[in-house]
């Protein structure tokens, strides 16, 4: 791949009977040094790039993987189990002599050398698991193999190798990286919802190409007696600085108890939101912390599809569209047998700005603040006291609706939802409680329950780890003045599981149950995906 031009040359294509991965290019740019799987052994190989020619430095039966150059290119280091034990190993280029570098007991992989050649970076794995280990380098110590060293003639000799014949180029000339090819949903799963006529059914489903520039997740949702298409698509480009990221979404939303006549009486409204959105991000990546800008527009179409009776308040109609900014910071961290973040916290603060000059209907100011806390209790690894503070300030013109709503997520809400302006108040019915003012608190204690680190033979579907929460909320929203005795708490608890779908998808499945203690409190389940927060 030419990083200027993104001109993709093909050298050699595998077959059925060669397959090649982790090519590594010499320092001087001749050679390319892989890993190729042929008639049943995974060996190391050379490929030279003037005459198209392959040889392999290994031949035998051991799994050689991982090849890396030193920054001379004298040595080409990998690992290797032909001791019955994984460890590193270094070749002599010039020699075609072959030592053993490392000696270990569990395990030694992907070698590394430092830019001055006198350390090796490598993975080992010990009882305590796997760990990032760094050792001195002295050839001098390293032990001469027997079987491959030195490596006999037939091995070495181009017209023996897996592939030495010269290969004809016009069979593969440069063309321009198209993501297409690799793009395709890998994976579908089954989901269902809920709309103003009952059932929905759908699918959840995503991709990214090869190269990662480009991303997407889709949910599609089937209303069975509607018979109406919803849908939420995310789009992220990563092509270019900074990242471009794009929603489309058509859904229908609860407000619980929405609509009220003179005398008293509530029934329920279901609002049609068409949604579309576009934000340009700009990330700080630290090792310690990350940081992002967010600036963005979207406009989006309010419409009733419930049918409301006379007498009866009738929410606003029409378009809310304009410009908005964002900011977040995080130093939460994720580790190999985390079920979340940990060890630190994540800020967030967003402005939105709907005006009419921006061809909203209506014009709205909103502010949301938010702190999230990740604590890991000592003594207990992985288990984890995460704390929420939301707060949201909106001016303006006051719709019906308001410009903030809590309550429960409706059935896999949680799933669709396009993004954060729904705040999901646990254990009350969806959107119960309406405001031009917001604010939220939650505390949950998280621990694991059980590691399976176990598919369905090739399946693919990984199943990696079961973990629970315990999870109370607290919050409220209101338009000019509320009491703390005002506020709405509700309990419940969580069991996610998370698994891998199509090898490398990660998706974290959460299924919980939630029963608010106050007088408009309802025992509620839901599903979800990842941590509420």
């Amino acid at each position: 791949l030419d990083m200027v031009s993104s001109q993709v040359e093909v050298l050699t294509e595998g077959t059925q009977e060669n397959q090649y991965a982790q090519p590594r290019w010499s320092p001087d740019g001749r050679k390319i040094v892989l890993s190729v799987w042929h008639q049943g052994y995974q060996d190391i190989a050379l490929f030279d790039s003037a005459n198209r020619t392959l040889r392999l430095i290994t031949d035998g039966p051991a799994m050689d993987l991982t090849p890396a150059w030193s920054p001379d290119g004298q040595w080409i280091y990998f690992t290797s189990e032909r001791t019955g034990i994984y460890n590193i190993f270094a070749f002599s280029v010039p020699d075609n002599l072959l030592y053993q570098v490392t000696n270990v007991l569990g395990g030694a992989f992907m070698p590394y050398p430092s830019p001055d050649g006198k350390r090796l970076a490598f993975i080992n794995y010990t009882a305590r698991g796997f760990n990032l280990h760094v050792m001195d380098l002295d050839p001098k110590t390293w032990k001469e193999t027997e079987a491959s060293s030195p490596l006999s003639d037939s091995k070495t000799d181009p017209a023996n190798s897996v592939d030495s014949q010269p290969m004809p180029l016009k069979s593969f000339l440069p063309r321009s990286y198209s993501p297409f090819p690799t793009i395709l949903p890998r994976f579908w799963v089954p989901i269902f919802g809920g709309d103003e006529d009952g059932l929905q059914t759908g699918l959840l489903t995503g991709g990214l190409d090869t190269l990662g520039k480009h991303k997407y997740g889709l949910v599609a949702l089937y209303g069975i007696e509607s018979q109406r298409l919803a849908y939420h698509l995310l789009y992220q480009n990563d092509q270019f600085f900074p990242t471009l990221r794009l929603r489309l979404s058509d859904l229908a939303f609860l407000h619980t108890d929405l609509l009220r006549n003179s005398v008293g009486q509530q029934i329920d409204y279901w609002e049609r939101q068409r949604r579309v959105s576009a934000d340009v991000v700009l990330p700080v990546l630290k090792f310690r912390w990350s940081q992002q800008l967010s600036l963005g527009y979207q406009r989006e179409q309010l419409s009733s599809v419930t049918t409301i009776p006379g007498g009866f308040q009738v929410p606003e109609e029409g378009i809310l569209s304009g410009v908005r900014i964002t900011w977040g910071y995080s130093s939460a961290k994720q580790y190999g047998y985390s079920i979340g973040r940990e060890d630190g916290r994540r800020l967030l603060v967003s402005y939105e700005r709907m005006k009419k000059d921006l061809g909203s209907d209506f014009t709205i100011n909103r502010y949301v603040g938010g702190w999230y806390e990740y604590l890991t209790l000592p003594y207990l690894k992985h288990h984890i006291l995460a704390g929420r503070l939301v707060g949201g300030l909106a001016t303006g013109d006051i719709l019906l609706q308001r410009a903030f709503q809590l309550g429960s997520p409706f059935i896999s809400e949680e799933i669709i939802t396009p993004d954060e302006t729904s705040y999901f108040l646990r254990g009350y019915p969806a959107r119960k409680f309406r405001g031009q003012r917001m604010a939220l608190a939650s505390l949950e204690y998280r621990f694991p329950i059980v590691n399976i680190e176990r598919g369905i033979r090739t399946w693919p579907l990984f199943f990696r780890r079961i973990h629970g929460t315990l999870f109370a909320d607290t919050g409220n929203a209101w338009n000019q003045h509320t009491r703390i005795r005002d506020f709405k708490t509700g309990v419940g608890g969580e069991i996610k599981l998370d698994m891998n779908l199509a090898y490398y998808a990660r998706f974290p499945l959460r299924l919980g149950i939630a029963y608010g203690l106050e007088d408009e409190g309802v025992l509620s389940g839901y599903l979800a995906i990842g941590n509420a927060f």
